[in-house]
């Protein structure tokens, strides 16, 4: 058995980094579209694209400045402008109006990330539909209308087959950082789930969800389950106030993760804590050292100095613990635990009943 370390998601970082891969691909993109059109002596289209890269330029500052709205709205309607001039210029044959599929699919993951995060906004149907015209519309263009730019067949087939390439790249891509966002965000309410904030213990919740998995492993004669309450708790918050309570479940907290390397550790609720964990064996030895490692804990709290605001003071705890073998069912199993710790408080407190 184990004590899970939960991870820190920032998806706000990973914001940040998305932001940047987007501009990086803009840039790239627009690189190779410079090229593109110097080489074939586009003049309105080099024109066009060098207005595109002062549109990056800008939406990179707006990234600093971390006004995404703003930013992704116009990087994307230059976009679509950009690719729909294209297609209409060099004809229907080069692939250009690929690159506004690949738009489609950013524009929902963007859209994706403006909803986990809440730190912006877009208008992701309207987007799309916006792209969809725009290739309409470009498509009836190039019928219509003879191309300003004409290219030969096969210049048209290897710039088709650059643009299904950089628009299968941009698919991949958005997809494994979608994933990694997903991920990160059911990390995170799994975290806030299954996590007490204040001690940064796991909490009751992920104990019984995750009973099978954790006695997976484990002899169940073997497994116990102790819990623990920290006596007269209510006069530390009356005495010196509600903080130096939260001060007091830190540290015992604290205290008792770094004894308990190879238990489960939960706060069970209020000021109560649980240990679960296996003994090394199912005969006697092995329970005494379990016994005698538990009343080590409590030992330790009791002999801590606590120390609040220049208040120094004492406290301790009184435990109950219970084998699995002692009940049929994992509530039966707690509550065992428990009426043994209610004994403790009843028979003077500080102290383990076993």
């Amino acid at each position: 058995m184990y004590n899970i370390k939960w991870d820190k998601v920032d998806i706000k970082k990973l914001t940040g980094f998305s932001v940047k891969a987007i501009l990086l691909l803009f840039l790239l993109i627009h690189v190779y579209f410079g090229v593109f059109y110097f080489h074939y002596n586009a003049g309105y289209m080099v024109k066009l694209n060098i207005i595109s890269l002062i549109v990056v330029a800008v939406a990179a500052v707006l990234a600093h400045q971390k006004k995404y709205q703003l930013l992704f709205n116009i990087i994307l309607v230059e976009a679509d402008f950009h690719i729909s001039v294209a297609t209409i210029s060099f004809g229907w044959y080069c692939g250009f109006q690929n690159y506004l599929i690949a738009l489609v699919v950013l524009i929902f993951f963007i859209d994706y990330c403006s909803k986990s995060t809440k730190l912006f906004y877009i208008r992701a149907v309207k987007l799309s539909v916006m792209c969809f015209l725009s290739y309409i519309a470009a498509y009836i263009c190039t019928i219509v209308l003879t191309e300003p730019y004409l290219i030969d067949e096969k210049t048209a087939r290897v710039t088709q087959m650059i643009s299904s390439v950089a628009v299968f790249a941009t698919v991949v891509i958005t997809l494994w950082i979608l994933i990694q966002f997903t991920f990160r965000i059911e990390t995170k309410m799994s975290t806030q789930a299954y996590n007490d904030k204040l001690t940064g213990l796991p909490n009751r919740y992920y104990f019984v969800e995750n009973f099978d998995l954790l006695m997976k492993e484990c002899e169940k004669e073997a497994v116990f389950v102790a819990i623990m309450d920290i006596d007269d708790f209510k006069r530390i918050n009356d005495t010196y106030g509600h903080n130096a309570g939260d001060y007091v479940l830190q540290t015992v907290a604290e205290i008792i993760r770094a004894k308990c390397d190879n238990m489960v550790i939960c706060r069970w609720g209020g000021e109560e804590f649980l240990l679960s964990g296996e003994a090394s064996g199912k005969d006697e030895d092995a329970r005494r050292k379990m016994y005698h490692e538990l009343n080590n804990i409590r030992k330790s709290i009791g002999n801590y100095d606590f120390e609040y605001e220049g208040n120094r003071f004492r406290l301790t705890l009184t435990m109950g613990v219970s084998f699995y073998g002692e009940a049929e069912t994992l509530e039966d199993w707690i509550e065992s635990a428990d009426r043994k710790l209610y004994s403790g408080k009843m028979s003077g407190k500080n102290k383990m009943v076993s």
